[in-house]
């Protein structure tokens, strides 16, 4: 498993259990972000995997559905800030989705 996998499989963890709650409202700090989360992360209307990559979403798996969405730009978001941020400044949707992992889960610190 690469750094950006086990990063990605964190990424399910703090979608699953901090942000959606499915486990409990155990992290109220997150939890509160939900309605945000489903709606910035939400992959309603795409046809997976998609004939080419939509603006919103960094990579192709991003496509499949809300959780794997996440982890793909949280795990992005940890190993490869610069190409991210490189890539929202020219993709509203990806500017909203960056702004939140910084704000809402990374309390405001950046990686490159």
């Amino acid at each position: 498993m690469t750094v950006p996998q086990a990063v990605h499989e964190i990424g399910h963890l703090i979608g699953y259990h901090g942000i959606e709650g499915i486990y409990g409202h155990d992290y109220p700090n997150l939890y509160r972000h939900n309605k945000e989360y489903e709606r910035l992360f939400d992959t309603t209307g795409i046809t997976y995997p998609p004939a080419e990559l939509p603006q919103g979403f960094l990579t192709i798996y991003a496509t499949a559905n809300r959780a794997e969405n996440f982890a793909e730009h949280f795990a992005a978001y940890v190993t490869d800030g610069a190409t991210f941020r490189e890539r929202a400044a020219a993709d509203p949707l990806l500017s909203t989705k960056y702004d939140f992992l910084k704000h809402n889960v990374f309390a405001g610190r950046t990686y490159e």
